[in-house]
Order: structure tokens, then C-alpha cells, then sequence
């Protein structure tokens, strides 16, 4: 059965929810997306296989996100 790890991380001014698939090293990147009454809903923003040096960046990025969500 394949892990999955997500993470949220801000590019810019925009918020996205990475799911990867660790065992197959594939990630899947959701934008949210706001509305006037506020956050409605995701849009696909991308999906790739990754290489070693973005698994690296990734583990970072949800290591920092998951100890923050601890504090």
C-alpha cells in the first residue's frame, strides 16, 4: 500500500497542498483557490514524477510543516 505525505507551502501569494506519493515518487500540487465568502475550493495545479534533488525539497518543506503544526 502506497505512503502519502501532504504538505501546505506558499508560493508567492498563492497556497498549495502537495500530495506525494512517496513510494512512487509521483506528487500531485492543489491551488487553493479563494472565493469573496472565502475559500471554496482546489484546482489542480500540477503533477509530476519527482527527481532526487525536488524529494530532498520536499522532504524539507513538509518536515518544517508538519513541526509546525505540533507548535
Amino acid at each position: 500500500m502506497a505512503q502519502f505525505s501532504v504538505g501546505v507551502n506558499k508560493r508567492g501569494r498563492e497556497t498549495h497542498v502537495v500530495i506525494w506519493a512517496e513510494e512512487h515518487d509521483f506528487a500531485v500540487v492543489l491551488a487553493k483557490r479563494l472565493t469573496q465568502q472565502g475559500p471554496r475550493f482546489y484546482l489542480l495545479k500540477t503533477a509530476y514524477c519527482l527527481r532526487s534533488h525536488t524529494i530532498r525539497k520536499f522532504t524539507k518543506e513538509r518536515d518544517a510543516w508538519r513541526a509546525a503544526q505540533k507548535d
